[in-house]
């Protein structure tokens, strides 16, 4: 599964967030991992782990969507989901961001 977020309007923001959660299989009895890297030009790489709970991801991943990413997709295979903001511009440093959210275990 692969989705882009339009950034249009605010529903059609809401009503693609929503759409692409739909799409995800979350495994709510299960422990994740979330690694965040950030990418800024002459910077070194930022990295961030945190472990979460899989009850907890719909609300993560979808506040994610509306507020700092604008791509999703979930790798059918490990059902790892990774959300991106890959549009450089001046307004946000020319960085760019991936969250990476992966099944650690089951609880």
């Amino acid at each position: 599964m692969r989705a882009s977020i339009r950034r249009t309007t605010l529903d059609a923001l809401h009503a693609d967030a929503d759409a692409a959660l739909a799409q995800l299989t979350i495994d709510e009895a299960a422990t994740y991992t979330w690694t965040l890297t950030i990418w800024r030009p002459g910077q070194p790489t930022a990295e961030r782990t945190e472990t979460v709970p899989g009850s907890d991801m719909p609300r993560l991943v979808r506040a994610q969507l509306l507020t700092s990413m604008h791509e999703i997709e979930q790798d059918e295979t490990t059902g790892t989901i990774t959300t991106r903001w890959t549009c450089k511009s001046k307004r946000n440093e020319y960085r760019t961001l991936q969250a990476v959210f992966a099944v650690a275990g089951t609880r």
